[in-house]
C-alpha cells in the first residue's frame, strides 16, 4: 500500500519569493499571471564575431530614414526566433514586464578636475600618447631585425625614428599615388624630400620592427604577436586619459588589403570594405580611450572574468569597460549588435548607466504593440514595458520605421520632438520622441567622429607585411587624441576659438617638432643623382620683399626647434637683402640655416642670437 504524499504548506513570504525568484517551473506552478515574460533557453550562443559571418550586424535590415544617430542600429524581423543568451544565464533572472514607465536615475555626473595652468605644445599632447620608451622599442627592434635580415644593422637611432614618423604624418596631409614622387624632380616635396635621401626613408621603412621574431611562442597563438607591443603601450596611454561623461562603444576599420593576417575582415556595406576591425570606447568628443583589435571567432582573451557568462556581443561591451570608473554616473551607449538584457542588467549592477537599440529577437517575453499598430497611430507613437525585477524599459518608437530601444536608466516621459521631413505637407514637422532616443542620438556617435578625423589626414602606406597598416594607424589615433585633449584643455582654459590650432595646423606643428627639434640639418650635397641642385637653398628662403613694410611670409618654426641651441648656423642669402623676421624695421643677407628666415646679424644688432634665445 502506497502511503499518501503529506501535505505541505507554503506561507506567503515563501511564494512570493519563488514568485521573484524561483526557476521557470516553480513560477509557472505559482503564479498565474498572464503579463509574466517567459523566458526561452535554447543553444545558441549568440552572434559573435566571424571572418566572412553573414551575421554581421551591418546585415540586418535598415530602418528607413534613420530613425536614430548610428546608421548600425538596424532591426531583424519579428519573426526571428533565434535567442542570443547563453545557457543557464537568463534564469538567473526572471523579467516581469508591465506596461509602467520607470523613474530616471539620477545621472548627476561630476568630471574629475584637470589641474591647468598653461596651454601645452602640440608636440607634448603628442607625446603623451606616443611615449620616447616606444620610440626606443623601435630603434632597438629595428636594428636587431635588420642584423637578422642582412647581418648587419641599419644603426637607425631614437632621432631618426621621430623624423621618420614626422615625414609620414606630412605624407598624410600632401598625399601623392607613390612615395618616390616626394623625392622626384618632377613633384619633389621639400618639407618631406629634404628631412633624409630616398635611399634611408627605404631602409626604415622596410626594416621597421617592433618585436624580437625569436621569442615567439608557437604555444601562444597570439596573432597579433608582430605590433602588440606597441598597441599596448598606446593603450595604456589612453586609459591615462580622464574620462568624460558620455561614452559610446563601436567599431572601426582600419583599411587593408593586406594578405596572411588571418585576421582580415570583409564587409560589402562599408566605405572600406577590406580591413581589419578594431573595437573602440570613445566619448562624445571623439576622444578613444580604449580599444582591441578583433583576432578572430576565438579571441585571445581566455581570462576569467566577471562577464564571461554574457553573449559573445555583450563580452565585447564588458571588456571595454573593465577601466571606466563605476558609480561614477558615465553614461554609456551602443548599437543593436551588442545590446542585451542582461548586459544591461550586468552594467546597472556595476554602476554604469546605459542605453542602446536592441534587437526584436533579445526582448525575452516583453510583448509591444505590432508594427502595423504603430504605424496605423501615426508617426511619432510609442509603446513601452519595463521590467519590475530589474529597472529596465524597452521602447518601440515608430519614425519612418519600427525602432527598438533599451535602457537601464532613462524612462519614456517626458516626450521630447525630433524634426522629420513630411511627404504631404512638403516641410518639417515635430514628430514625438521618447527620451531614450533623445539621449542615445546625442551621445552616441563618438567613434564615428574619431574615423572621420582619422579618415580625414590618414597617413598612407602601401606594404605586404600586414601589421605595418596596424602600426600606422596607432599613431593616427594618437595624433587624433592628442588634438581633441588640446581642444578639452582650451576650453577649459576658456582660450578664444580663434587662436586654437585647427587639426592641420596641429598636425603640422607635431611632425615639424619631430622633424627638427633637437636635430641637425643635414644639407644634401648638389650635383647628385635625385638631389637639389645648386641654388636650391633659396627657395626655402622668405619670398624677397619688394616695398619696405611688407610683413615676410616665412611661417615661424616651432618652439621646440626655434629654442633647442642644436644647428642654427648663419648663412649668407647669395647677396639677396631680405626682411629681418625677428624686429619689424630691419633687413638682412643673413639667415638661419635651420629656421630658413633671415634674421639681423651685424654690430650693435644681433636679432640672430635673440631669435634662438629663449
Amino acid at each position: 500500500m502506497v502511503k499518501p504524499r503529506p501535505k505541505t504548506r507554503i506561507d506567503f513570504d515563501d511564494a512570493l519569493n519563488f514568485v521573484l525568484n524561483g526557476n521557470e517551473s516553480d513560477i509557472e506552478e505559482l503564479s498565474s499571471d498572464d503579463e509574466l515574460g517567459e523566458v526561452e533557453e535554447t543553444d545558441s550562443d549568440g552572434i559573435g564575431f566571424e571572418p566572412g559571418s553573414d551575421c554581421d550586424k551591418d546585415d540586418c535590415e535598415e530602418l528607413g530614414g534613420g530613425s536614430v544617430k548610428d546608421a548600425d542600429t538596424d532591426e531583424l524581423e519579428e519573426d526571428d526566433t533565434a535567442s542570443a543568451i547563453p545557457k543557464g544565464h537568463v534564469k538567473q533572472h526572471a523579467f516581469r514586464w508591465r506596461k509602467k514607465d520607470i523613474p530616471v536615475t539620477p545621472g548627476n555626473f561630476v568630471m574629475e578636475s584637470e589641474k591647468l595652468s598653461q596651454i601645452k605644445s602640440p608636440i607634448d599632447y603628442f607625446k603623451l600618447f606616443w611615449t620616447d620608451e616606444l620610440n626606443e622599442l623601435i630603434v632597438e627592434q629595428t636594428n636587431l631585425y635588420s642584423t637578422q635580415k642582412r647581418f648587419t644593422s641599419i644603426n637607425t637611432n631614437k632621432s631618426e625614428i621621430e623624423q621618420f614618423i614626422g615625414m609620414q604624418l606630412k605624407m598624410g596631409i600632401v598625399q601623392l599615388p607613390s612615395y618616390k614622387l616626394y623625392w622626384s624632380q618632377q613633384m619633389r616635396y621639400p618639407p618631406v624630400a629634404d628631412v633624409m635621401p630616398i635611399k634611408r626613408y627605404e631602409k626604415l621603412r622596410s626594416f621597421v620592427h617592433f618585436v624580437d621574431n625569436a621569442t615567439y611562442d608557437q604555444k601562444v597563438t597570439d596573432k597579433l604577436f608582430k605590433i602588440r607591443p606597441v598597441i599596448e603601450n598606446v593603450r595604456q596611454q589612453c586609459l591615462k586619459i580622464i574620462p568624460e561623461e558620455s561614452h559610446s562603444i563601436d567599431e572601426q576599420i582600419i583599411p587593408a588589403k593586406t594578405k596572411y593576417s588571418g585576421i582580415r575582415q570583409y564587409n560589402p556595406k562599408k566605405p572600406k570594405k577590406w580591413g581589419f576591425k578594431n573595437l573602440v570606447r570613445a566619448g562624445a568628443s571623439g576622444i578613444m580611450y580604449d580599444f582591441y583589435i578583433y583576432v578572430g571567432k576565438l579571441d585571445d582573451d581566455d581570462r576569467a572574468t566577471p562577464y564571461s557568462q554574457l553573449e559573445k556581443s555583450a563580452q565585447v561591451v564588458a571588456r571595454l569597460c573593465e577601466h571606466l570608473p563605476m558609480h561614477a554616473n558615465h553614461k554609456l551607449y551602443f548599437d543593436n549588435w551588442f545590446t542585451t538584457l542582461s548586459l544591461l542588467i550586468y552594467l546597472k549592477r556595476n554602476g554604469i548607466l546605459s542605453c542602446g537599440t536592441i534587437r526584436p529577437n533579445r526582448l525575452h517575453g516583453c510583448q509591444l504593440s505590432s508594427n502595423k499598430e504603430l504605424k496605423e497611430s501615426g508617426r511619432g507613437s510609442v509603446d513601452f514595458k519595463s521590467d519590475m525585477n530589474s529597472g529596465l524599459v524597452v521602447v518601440k518608437w515608430m519614425d519612418n520605421g519600427p525602432v527598438h530601444i533599451a535602457s537601464n536608466y532613462l524612462a519614456v516621459q517626458p516626450l521630447g520632438s525630433v524634426q522629420r521631413w513630411c511627404q504631404k505637407e512638403k516641410h518639417t514637422i515635430d514628430v514625438a520622441c521618447p527620451q531614450l532616443i533623445l539621449h542615445y542620438n546625442k551621445g552616441m556617435g563618438g567613434v564615428d567622429l574619431a574615423d572621420m578625423l582619422i579618415a580625414l589626414y590618414r597617413i598612407p602606406i602601401k606594404a605586404k607585411r600586414w601589421y605595418i597598416k596596424i602600426f600606422w594607424h596607432l599613431v593616427d589615433i594618437c595624433k587624433t587624441n592628442a588634438w581633441l585633449l588640446y581642444r578639452r584643455h582650451c576650453s577649459i582654459l576658456n582660450i578664444p576659438k580663434k587662436q586654437r590650432l585647427v587639426f592641420v595646423d596641429f598636425i603640422i606643428s607635431v611632425a615639424d617638432a619631430l622633424i627638427n627639434a633637437e636635430k641637425l640639418v643635414k644639407f644634401p650635397s648638389p650635383g647628385r643623382p635625385g638631389r637639389p641642385k645648386k641654388g636650391r637653398k633659396e627657395e626655402f628662403l622668405a619670398d624677397p620683399v619688394a616695398k619696405r613694410g611688407k610683413k615676410a611670409t616665412t611661417p615661424l618654426p616651432c618652439d621646440e626647434a626655434r629654442f633647442d641651441q642644436l644647428g642654427h648656423w648663419p648663412e649668407p642669402t647669395n647677396g639677396k637683402r631680405q626682411r629681418c623676421r625677428y624686429c619689424s624695421d630691419g633687413f638682412s643677407k643673413i639667415y638661419c640655416s635651420k629656421c630658413k628666415i633671415c634674421l639681423c646679424l651685424r654690430e650693435g644688432k644681433n636679432c640672430f642670437k635673440d631669435f634662438h634665445w629663449r
